[in-house]
């Protein structure tokens, strides 16, 4: 499965991410995860089991930065709830 998604936070191997199909917070388990800053967009493979937990996680097969011109354009609510929350504006 793929998700699309905005790094919110950044810990030693694992990422919180922003997908932005379910518009819900994502606990991404990834090696790599130290290679990213908040506000990248990235594009993630995964398995498709997620956990029922808040916030729910995955275990990343990889995890790629996506150029600014393919970014995803939010709505305005919801830009302002990165905005507020998260300073991703």
């Amino acid at each position: 499965m793929i998700m699309n998604a905005t790094v919110l936070e950044v810990f030693p191997n694992r990422l919180l991410v922003f997908d932005h199909a379910t518009s819900q917070e994502v606990l991404v388990h990834t090696r790599a995860a130290r290679r990213f800053s908040i506000g990248n967009q990235v594009r993630i493979t995964h398995n498709g089991v997620m956990t029922l937990s808040l916030p729910p996680q995955i275990t990343a097969t990889s995890v790629v930065r996506v150029n600014r011109q393919n970014q995803c354009c939010f709505p305005a609510p919801l830009r302002a709830l990165l905005c507020l929350k998260y300073g991703i504006c």
